[in-house]
This record gives structure tokens, sequence and C-alpha cells, in this order.
């Protein structure tokens, strides 16, 4: 496996994780879950979504050309 191949399974199972959370946190709120169980849903929500921002930058993150020395 590629390493851009491994960054799109990265994006692809993150996506999914957050899709799964969010559908979770809806199933809480209907449910009457207590705030604290929705709170670590919402920490968890968060976490992912700052993990896929960090994957996106490195994969769209496009390296500075190299520095010519003058003199």
């Amino acid at each position: 496996m590629n390493v851009s191949s491994a960054k799109a399974q990265a994006v692809e199972y993150l996506v999914a994780a957050i899709n799964a959370l969010v559908f979770e946190r809806q199933e809480l709120r209907s449910c009457g879950a207590e705030s604290a169980t929705l709170e670590q849903n919402r920490l968890e929500i968060a976490r992912r979504q700052r993990e896929l921002s960090e994957v996106l930058v490195q994969r769209y993150l496009v390296a500075p050309p190299p520095v010519s020395p003058t003199g």
C-alpha cells in the first residue's frame, strides 16, 4: 500500500467514524441521554474531526521550494 492510498483509507475511515458518532449522538439525544454521555460523544466527534483535518492537511500540503543559497 502506498502513502497516498493509506491517506485515502485514513480519510475514508475517519469520515465513516464521524458519521457513526453523529448518528450515535442523534440516538443519544432522542433517548434522553445524560449530559455527561453527550459530552463524551461530542468530544469524540471533535477528536475525530481534528484527526481528519490533520490527515487532509498532510494530503494537500505542498512542500515549499528549497531555498537557494545567495552569494
